[in-house]
């Protein structure tokens, strides 16, 4: 699994998303705070330097307090943030992946993760799965046209 071997690179990213009050300071976001966790990891990869880990383990904890839900992780502390991208935990995923190099608990909180989330983005009997799961809308019924055609890759569902 592929770590950031570049540090000044990693600092260089970390300093510049600490200046523009992206990370860690503003509101949580789940793109973010993953990227955030990853170059965290790799640093401590690099220097041995304790702190890093208990940083991204800093992050991980304050994601699930204001982002985590019983079914998932939504996008982000906005308002407009609650809802939930395929492609976001997945990077989330990989995040806790590479935390659980060095902190094997982060495995076992991904696996769970992944049970939390798995059916809320399949679409039954077609194989395929939705990309988007909208936490505020009713559940949308009809989802698609005949012999699944048109299949619509958002899902309404309260988590």
């Amino acid at each position: 699994m592929p770590i950031c071997e570049d540090i000044a690179y990693v600092r260089n990213k970390l300093s510049w998303m600490r200046s523009e009050r992206i990370w860690p300071n503003g509101r949580r976001y789940t793109w973010t705070d993953a990227f955030g966790v990853v170059l965290l990891v790799s640093l401590y990869a690099k220097t041995g330097e304790m702190r890093f880990l208990d940083e991204a383990e800093w992050v991980v904890a304050e994601v699930d307090r204001l982002l985590g839900r019983a079914r998932g992780i939504r996008i982000g502390e906005a308002p407009d943030r609650d809802g939930q991208y395929f492609h976001y935990l997945a990077m989330w995923l990989y995040a806790l992946s590479v935390l659980a190099i060095y902190l094997p608990d982060y495995r076992r909180k991904g696996v769970g993760l992944v049970h939390q989330i798995h059916d809320a983005f399949v679409i039954p009997r077609l194989h395929s799965s939705y990309g988007n799961l909208f936490l505020g809308l009713p559940r949308l019924r009809g989802l698609w046209q005949a012999h699944g055609q048109d299949a619509v890759f958002k899902r309404g569902r309260n988590l």
